[in-house]
């Protein structure tokens, strides 16, 4: 399960948790898969928002080409100039927009960014735990294993003594 995580901190949203238990490991493994999907859903966010501002971007530049192949070919005129002007004002109303659709789109990545990282805490700290439970059964189950040596042991020692009796 740590490992799991370590490469999902890493960026690799490709990684799978298969545990279809009903205890506590079974309930991290679901918690863990539920914060794959949100991480996997924040970065399509991130790359459409990126493929969003390169295609404004390049809509800006050719409108702005425009008007300046405009102006030239107007010569510098009057009226022309006007109508650039307003087109560049045009243009600068619409960078602002996009603008502020794409810091509109960060803050939304960034609160789910900040949904999720108790999530990925919550995660580890209840692995650490499922950790720290199996040490414990497992130290647990080890000491009847040692009673048992020692009982036969004993035992062992029993009969060689009445066998050192009857002889």
């Amino acid at each position: 399960m740590a490992t799991a995580l370590d490469r999902l901190a890493g960026g690799d949203t490709s990684v799978q948790v298969n545990v279809r238990s009903r205890d506590e490991i079974g309930r991290v493994a679901q918690a863990f898969q539920t914060f794959r999907q949100k991480t996997e859903e924040l970065k399509r966010l991130e790359e459409q928002r990126a493929q969003d501002q390169a295609r404004q971007e390049q809509e800006k530049r050719q409108r702005m080409m425009a008007l300046a192949d405009n102006f030239e070919s107007a010569g510098g005129g009057g009226n022309q100039i006007g109508e650039n002007a307003n087109g560049i004002a045009a243009a600068v109303e619409e960078q602002n927009a996009s603008t502020q659709e794409i810091a509109r789109n960060v803050q939304q990545a960034a609160a789910g960014t900040r949904q999720v990282t108790p999530s990925v805490n919550a995660v580890r700290q209840a692995a650490d735990q499922s950790g720290a439970s199996a040490a414990e059964v497992l130290d647990a189950a080890g000491e009847p294993a040692k009673q048992s040596e020692r009982m036969c042991s004993e035992v062992g020692q029993f009969f060689a003594g009445l066998r050192q009796v009857e002889a």
